[in-house]
């Protein structure tokens, strides 16, 4: 799978706020799957891009805008987990590994 180059953004962006195209009509205009439009489109929205973008907006910049990297946690913030703890868990009815995943990051 290769990575959607800024170019194609822009101009999804374009199709999608100028001309108001569908999700469907922008992917196959840029030769790409519909459901990439539809994340670029999430991505967009929740950094809160409009259209037209700023004239100083590079692509570098909006790469950071939609694909900012991930928040680092160390792993001093991670609690060790009790394996004897989630063995005893498990026998019990109606508990699964995700319930007891759940609780963990709840935690």
């Amino acid at each position: 799978m290769r990575p959607i180059t800024m170019r194609k953004i822009r101009e999804l962006l374009r199709l999608k706020h100028e001309f108001k195209n569908s999700n469907q009509k922008i992917a196959m205009s840029l030769a790409i799957s519909s459901s990439t439009v539809h994340d670029c489109l999430r991505r967009a929205t929740s950094a809160k891009l409009s259209w037209p973008l700023p004239d100083d907006f590079d692509d570098a910049a909006l790469e950071q805008k939609l694909y900012p990297p991930p928040n680092k946690i160390s792993s001093e913030a991670y609690k060790a987990l009790d394996w004897q703890k989630v063995y005893e868990e498990l026998k019990r009815k109606h508990v699964t590994l995700i319930l007891l995943w759940d609780e963990y990051k709840t935690e």
